[in-house]
Order: structure tokens, then sequence, then C-alpha cells
């Protein structure tokens, strides 16, 4: 919860942070793409190493991955060098970080509360991420209203570390032998085969993708309606 939490957030404020340095519109919309195209393409292989590596173990380099970018960010900000293409280049690098990292995120909670305790436990972490999703952007923008970027960038670090701390308490959970037999590549056009023939999953991936790709976006350019259209 506190790393989805600070990650939220940090998505809204690297859009307002680009408003800031540009005043365009285009450049959010170029922040979202450099964001995106990672995710998308970056996914199936993510799922694959879930598949093969201590599934902890990868969350947490990744979490230290998006902490150390998270703190390259913040000290561009507080010596005033922040420039347009750092953002641009730190949020692809988040980007292509996070698919590598949700599927094992999703994959580990068996591992933490067992087969029967699954379906509760998916409810429950897919009821904590939408609820980030909500509160994270407006916590966030609060906190850059009223007491600046540098500030707002030291509690997601402090989020960061937390949730860093809490996966020290989650057991390893290592693969079998033969998936580690298998070819990464066989098993990404596996699973595309497995989404052809099986049209429910098929649906709902597509249905998980849609609002991915064409709604969430929507709030990169709530700054834009926030500054040129809501203004009383």
């Amino acid at each position: 919860m506190c790393f989805m939490f600070a990650m939220m957030g940090q998505f809204l404020v690297r859009s307002i942070l680009a408003y800031d340095l540009t005043e365009s519109p285009f450049a959010l919309g170029v922040l979202s793409f450099v964001v995106a195209i990672p995710m998308l393409f970056i996914s199936p292989i993510g799922g694959a190493l879930a598949d093969r590596l201590d599934r902890r173990r990868l969350i947490m380099l990744a979490q230290i991955l998006v902490l150390v970018d998270e703190v390259i960010t913040l000290i561009l900000i507080a010596t005033g060098s922040i420039n347009l293409w750092h953002l641009l280049v730190l949020s692809a690098i988040l980007g292509a970080l996070f698919p590598l990292m949700m599927p094992a995120r999703q994959a580990i909670i068996v591992n933490v509360v067992g087969k029967r305790g699954l379906p509760n436990a998916m409810a429950m972490q897919m009821g904590g991420m939408n609820l980030t999703r909500v509160l994270g952007p407006i916590i966030a923008s609060v906190l850059v209203a009223f007491v600046g970027y540098t500030s707002t960038f030291g509690v997601a670090l402090v989020l960061y570390l937390v949730a860093i701390g809490c996966m020290f308490e989650v057991h390893p959970s290592y693969p079998d032998d033969d998936i580690r037999k298998r070819s990464i590549f066989g098993d990404i056009v596996d699973g595309f085969k497995y989404l052809k023939i099986n049209r429910p999953v098929f649906t709902l991936l597509v249905l998980g993708l849609v609002p991915t790709l064409l709604i969430m976006p929507f709030q990169a350019l709530l700054v834009v309606f926030a500054e040129e259209v809501w203004v009383v």
C-alpha cells in the first residue's frame, strides 16, 4: 500500500512539474507516452521473470531502483537543475520498472496467504490499489500546493523506504526448477496462445487494458484543466 500510494501520487506530481516547466499540454502527452510505452512492451517479460526468479527479491530490486530514480529527481529539483528531458528520461525508467514489478507483486500473494486465502487476498489487494489510485494523486497534489515539490518528493521517499522495509518480512519465493528450464520467449508465446483459446481471460485482459490505455492518462491532463479551464 505504501509503495502504490507513493507511486500513484508521484505520477500526477510529475505531470504538474512538467506543466510548470513548459506550460505545454503537449509535454504532458509526451510524459504519459514515455511512461506507457515501456509498460506495454515490458509487461510480458515481467510476467515471465516473476515465474523464474525469487519474487520477493525481484520486487525489492525494482522498488530500490524506483527509490534511486526518485532520489535523482529530488536532487535535480532541489538544486534547480530539473529540465523536461530529465523528467522524461526518469519517468521512462519508472515506466520500465513498474511492469517488471507488478506481475511479481500479484504472483507473490499466493506464497504469502496460500491458495485458500487467495480470493480474499486478491480482493483486498485490488481494493487497496484502487484506493491508492484515488487518494494518492489527491494528497500528492495538495502537498505540492502547500509544501512544494521538494517536500512532496521527500514524503514519497519515506513511503518507498517503508515499503522496502515491509518486504523484509515476506519470505522468499523460489520458482520450481522445471520452470527455469523453459525459455522466456517460449513462455511469452505460450501466454499469447492461451489468450487465443481462452476467450474469457482474453476479454478480461482487454477490459483491463482499455481503461489503462485510454482513460487513466486523463490524470496527466488534469493540471491543464485546473489552470486553463476551471479557473474562475
